[in-house]
């Protein structure tokens, strides 16, 4: 789930979205690897069943985002958004999935601010 050497800043390459900022935010927290670690809701290790309790705080208000490991793919099954520098390393990849999937869909991450996904 985060990686053979534990929560790294650079966990995650961007896809086709020009959603960089969120990956500077990401990478900013990941400083403090028991922050992202309390992101995801009991899974210190990949859940078996491909199902994640991600918590994130919209306005001052904590609020559980429950995603799949479904990933969007291109015709040649390479993934179209984040894709893990490490193999084993899937927190950055489902962490833009839940944040994605609060703002509707991965379009809506197109072009968003860093002060805005940092708050």
């Amino acid at each position: 789930m985060f990686g053979e050497g534990g929560v790294k800043p650079l966990a995650a390459t961007p896809g086709i979205l020009n959603n960089t900022w969120f990956f500077g935010a990401a990478a900013a927290l990941a400083e403090w690897p028991e922050r992202i670690k309390r992101l995801f809701i009991d899974h210190d290790e990949y859940s078996p069943e491909g199902i994640f309790d991600v918590l994130l705080n919209v306005n001052g208000m904590n609020q559980h985002v429950v995603i799949d490991d479904r990933l969007p793919v291109d015709q040649e099954g390479d993934l179209v958004n984040a894709r893990p520098i490490n193999d084993s390393a899937w927190w950055m990849v489902l962490l833009e999935k839940a944040y994605a999937k609060l703002n509707v869909n991965y379009a809506n991450l197109e072009h968003g601010s860093l002060t805005q996904v940092l708050r």
